[in-house]
This record gives structure tokens, C-alpha cells and sequence, in this order.
């Protein structure tokens, strides 16, 4: 797997280091966690494309849980946005507040209360600008945002097992992880509709119930 500029050694630290955070989110009573995420987070594949699709699924999956929140901060914001670096604050037991964020080089803890207090109000700012939970980013439409940095000229198309003979059928492209391409197969030049593999799987059930009639 592509790593960079870093050495096997320090790709291998930094994962076991993450998976051991992530499993802070499965404890018992895990952290309140509020993020206020940029879109580049979601349009810039990183890994490729089954990497990202997986990340994206894991996203949305962690983002209905009731102590995690999950707000996109959109590119119209521009020079608006409060930060260029990644900040993070933290309430302590005791209800004081710190402040992380880092650089190229390294990490820094800002523990100065006028300092942290002027992140707070920077970041509550963001949380504003940003889009609510009441209004979540579409699981197809971050899905097709993701599939259109990629060429779906290569997938391989399969005819619906439900197409009928007179010339009404669909093909869907297996090989997408989290995800299912469908297009008409009377215009294979057109736009693909893309369904998250659950909705998908509704869909199929309903046909195969017969909840939408004879096919």
C-alpha cells in the first residue's frame, strides 16, 4: 500500500496508534465527540478507490451514533473558514478546556486560557457556518461524488437478473464497495444512479416480494 514518504515502520506505528484510539469510541462510555469536518474530507480520494469508499462508509456509520456528531464544513464558506490547520478541544474532567493542532513538523498543547477561549469561539463560529446534523450529507450523493473521480468506463456491467425482455433493462457494476452503480442499459453513455449497497438491497427485496407489481 502507498504510504508516502514515510518508512514501513512509521506507517505501521501510526495505524496501530489510530486503531487503538478508534477503540475508545467502543467503550463502555465512550468520548462526546462534535466534528466540524471539511468537504475536502469527503471529495479528496485518499487510497484509492475502495479505501475510500470504506472510510466514507465507516464515517456515516459513526455519525448516527447519539454521541458523535458529525457536521461537513462546506467549500462556500472559503476565507471564512476559521482554521487552515486541524484543531482539537477537549474538556477535561474537571471541565477545563485544551487546545491541540499540528504542523507539518510537530504537535502542540495550548493549555493558556485567552488562547483557548479564542479557539472556542472560532470553532463555535465553524459549527454555525457548517452543515447541521438535521440536514446530513446524502449517503448516494457522497457515494456518486466519490465514483466520478473515477472512470466508470472500466466497471464491468451486468444485466439485471429482473430486466424484462422488451427492451426495459437496467445493469448495475458490481465491485464497489458500500456502493451500486445502475444505469439503463438502452443509453450506456448516460448517467449512472448510484445506491448505497443497503438501499440496493431493499429495492431487490421489494421486487422480489412483488411490492412493485409484475416485472
Amino acid at each position: 500500500m502507498l504510504r508516502g514518504s514515510i518508512t514501513q515502520d512509521q506507517a505501521d506505528e501510526r495505524v496501530a496508534f489510530l486503531a487503538n484510539r478508534q477503540r475508545l469510541l467502543e467503550q463502555k462510555s465512550p468520548p462526546i465527540i462534535h466534528a466540524a469536518m471539511d468537504q475536502s474530507c469527503l471529495a479528496r480520494p485518499i487510497g484509492g478507490r475502495e479505501v475510500m469508499f470504506e472510510q466514507l462508509s465507516h464515517l456515516e456509520h459513526l455519525a448516527v451514533r447519539p454521541n458523535i456528531t458529525v457536521q461537513i464544513a462546506p467549500f462556500s464558506l472559503g476565507e471564512h473558514r476559521p482554521f487552515t490547520l486541524p484543531v482539537v478541544l477537549l474538556t477535561l474532567p474537571d471541565h477545563t478546556v485544551v487546545g491541540y493542532t499540528e504542523s507539518q513538523a510537530r504537535g502542540y498543547l495550548e493549555r493558556a486560557r485567552e488562547a483557548v477561549a479564542a479557539w472556542e469561539r472560532d470553532y463555535d463560529q465553524l459549527q454555525v457556518e457548517s452543515l447541521s446534523k438535521a440536514r446530513p450529507w446524502p449517503r448516494s450523493a457522497t457515494f456518486e461524488r466519490t465514483l466520478r473521480m473515477h472512470d466508470l468506463a472500466d466497471a464491468s456491467w451486468l444485466k439485471s437478473s429482473h430486466s424484462d425482455n422488451g427492451g426495459s433493462c437496467v445493469e448495475v457494476a458490481p465491485g464497489f464497495p458500500g456502493a451500486v452503480p445502475v444505469r439503463d442499459s438502452k443509453d450506456p453513455e448516460g448517467p449512472a444512479l448510484i445506491f448505497s449497497t443497503e438501499a440496493f438491497a431493499v429495492f431487490v427485496a421489494g421486487v422480489r416480494n412483488g411490492e412493485f407489481g409484475e416485472v
